[in-house]
């Protein structure tokens, strides 16, 4: 059975072995080699914030707080290894997909009534972050004040799609209780 000292234990063991090993990098020599890894520590970070979370060893906003740390351990270790030549200024709004993620994946947490007033805004995250993704790497050669211009009524027609699957879903739940 875990006790608080054997979490204690895991915890400063990890401590010294990472910083041990860092060390050792580093007066051998293998820092330019390990130092593109650093990413690995705030997945590893968010892992542990998740696994807490989901176990109720800590409060379910830590879900949220592990999803975004490991997928935004991963951007940056693919950005500091595979992507190093991109600029940052072009991938910004892959965080906005990394936040829109998150916040979609923690609702799944939530009860049911609380679930629709995160995963809207998570999915418009989502949506709006692939837009500016797709203008940031050029895909798009409009100008975005003339793409917005042309395409803003697509706002209505999602929200009225979103309402009524809303509709449609609570409706359906009443036939099924009677």
């Amino acid at each position: 059975m875990r006790t608080k000292l054997s979490d204690r234990f895991l915890v400063f063991g990890s401590t010294l072995l990472i910083v041990g090993l860092f060390l050792l990098s580093t007066t051998l020599g293998l820092l330019p080699l390990v130092a593109p890894l650093w990413p690995l520590l705030v997945v590893a970070g968010g892992i542990a914030a998740l696994r807490a979370g989901l176990t109720g060893r800590w409060p379910e906003a830590s879900v949220f707080a592990g999803l975004f740390l490991v997928l935004g351990g991963v951007f940056f270790l693919l950005l500091t290894t595979v992507m190093s030549t991109l600029e940052l200024s072009r991938v910004w709004p892959a965080f906005m997909t990394i936040a829109g993620v998150s916040v979609v994946a923690y609702a799944h947490f939530k009860p049911a009534a609380g679930r629709l007033t995160l995963t809207i805004p998570g999915y418009v995250i989502i949506v709006l972050s692939i837009i500016f993704l797709l203008f940031s790497f050029d895909v798009v050669d409009e100008d975005f004040t003339a793409f917005v211009a042309r395409w803003w009524p697509v706002v209505f027609v999602a929200a009225g799609i979103g309402l009524l699957s809303v509709h449609f879903r609570m409706s359906r739940k009443v036939r099924i209780r009677r």
